[in-house]
């Protein structure tokens, strides 16, 4: 091994090159900027808009604001050196004024940095930003006419409900409705949480929960597989949710359907035979459950008044089996169709002849423990003012089919065969029905699983008003567990999970 050897020559030699350089070297001390008046950490709504106006001094005495760059960022859960891309600008000005939070709940480091702009130097400081959300718990309220849709929202704060009008323009959201309110809808994942939507005749969207937040590539028409257009001009008019993570999506008299097992919206479902003929498709569509639980649906063809099967992962729909007490190929109207967990999964058909004279009601099995398409039952019904009915509601445990009437609450017991007038509202319509769906396997426990959702509106602007019912056995008075008010017309009513 070899080593080094310094002889005393050159040993000499560098002590005095060394002692010369401190003898010409002259030091000046560089004076830093300070940043002041900055708290370590905030706690913050995301509806609540962030000031700070820092104390910067360069050697004691205020900067000359001209010669710097400014700029205030959320790093997000992770430092700017290990995660750039989560790095989101908020503004490049020296104070913070009025900053939107519009974030999901969560602590976030922020950082305030400021550039000299002729040298590069920075000088920076990081501090926490802890955001909460007042809308994390609750109904979202589709509200409107055939103008002016709203999104209100009931929320839930620690088992007490309040209502907020205009939730998007609460959280100053991006996504503003136009047009005709369609439906309220969403996408259950099991492992990252849901997608909500609404529909309006300006399009479909889905937004952030909690914080709101909206950008145009949230629009529908992005959720197709690739190299499966949609249509120009796609505006959905109905969005049904299936059964743990599926949904059936109807515009323009087709269908298409999405879940996690099978993936993005894509051709659509409404076709049969070897041909895969396209047919013209209602917009009332049954989900309905089987040991999968995934993606199954009974569809009509308007144009031949028939129903089909679609059963999850196929490319078309099939037959049903032949029936015993009516054809599937039924030539009637169909009026509305809706799943229950009744008897292990029923399936109610309301139907009308083609010169409006009757009515029907068709009940045929579709669950887990039974076969699809058998049929349960098939009446023709002579019930209190049905032709003049404007929403409909199957209750989960009882089989009852609920139909409003102006402010009347009608009750059919399809078992009994009887019906029953259950509350009249005074100077109030009901505009909504709707009986709360309900959740399997990875969905939380839902206290409001099978009760009626009963949606009112009186002379009054924003008089809006939800009562939640119980429905009781032999149709008994119905019990209320909620009421909430202060909204706009109701148009649909999306719980938040």
């Amino acid at each position: 091994m070899k080593s080094l050897k310094f002889t005393p020559i050159i040993f000499f030699l560098i002590l005095g090159l060394w002692a010369c350089k401190k003898d010409d070297a002259t030091y000046t001390a560089i004076a830093e900027v300070s940043i002041g008046k900055i708290e370590n950490e905030y706690s913050v709504l995301n509806t609540d808009l962030l000031s700070i106006s820092p104390e910067i001094e360069h050697d004691g005495q205020s900067i000359d604001e001209s010669k710097y760059e400014f700029i205030w960022v959320n790093l997000g859960d992770a430092t700017v050196t290990k995660q750039p891309h989560n790095a989101d600008t908020i503004a490049r000005t020296r104070n913070l004024s009025n900053a939107k939070m519009g974030y999901p709940s969560g602590s976030y480091e922020f950082m305030y940095k400021i550039t000299e702009k002729s040298t590069g130097i920075y000088y920076s400081k990081l501090f926490k930003v802890t955001i909460s959300s007042q809308f994390k718990n609750g109904f979202l309220v589709l509200t409107g006419d055939n103008t002016t849709p709203r999104l209100d929202m009931i929320v839930n704060i620690n088992g007490q409900f309040s209502a907020v009008k205009d939730i998007l323009g609460k959280t100053n959201s991006a996504l503003k409705l136009i047009g005709t309110p369609y439906f309220l809808s969403r996408i259950t994942n099991p492992f990252f949480g849901d997608n909500v939507y609404v529909g309006t005749a300006g399009g479909t969207n889905r937004f952030s929960l909690e914080s709101f937040n909206y950008s145009p590539t949230m629009n529908i028409v992005y959720e197709f597989k690739i190299g499966n257009h949609t249509p120009d001009n796609f505006k959905p008019t109905y969005m049904v949710e299936g059964f743990q993570s599926s949904t059936a999506l109807f515009a323009n008299n087709n269908i298409y359907s999405a879940s996690f097992v099978e993936g993005p919206f894509n051709v659509p479902i409404n076709n049969y035979g070897s041909a895969n003929e396209i047919f013209k498709a209602s917009k009332w569509i049954a989900p309905y459950m089987t040991s999968s639980y995934d993606g199954n649906f009974v569809v009509f063809d308007d144009a031949k008044q028939k129903f089909y099967n679609y059963r999850s992962g196929n490319l078309g729909c099939s037959e049903l089996p032949t029936g015993k007490l009516f054809d599937y190929h039924i030539k009637k109207k169909l009026i509305y169709m809706a799943y229950t967990t009744n008897n292990s999964g029923e399936i109610y058909a309301l139907l009308k002849n083609n010169d409006d004279s009757k009515y029907f009601l068709g009940i045929f099995s579709a669950g887990y423990r039974t076969t699809i398409g058998e049929q349960i039952s098939y009446e023709e019904l002579n019930l209190p003012e049905l032709s003049n009915a404007s929403a409909f509601a199957v209750s989960r445990s009882y089989g009852y089919l609920f139909y409003a009437v102006g402010s009347k609450l009608y009750c059919y017991d399809a078992g009994n065969k009887t019906v029953k007038l259950m509350k009249t509202y005074s100077n109030r319509n009901i505009t909504f029905l709707r009986m709360e769906k309900p959740q399997y396997a990875y969905s939380y426990q839902n206290e409001f699983e099978g009760q009626l959702f009963v949606g009112t509106y009186g002379s009054a602007t924003d008089s809006g008003e939800i009562d939640v019912f119980t429905p009781q056995p032999i149709q008994g008075p119905l019990q209320q567990t909620y009421h909430f008010s202060g909204v706009g017309k109701i148009v649909d009513i999306l719980r938040l999970y």
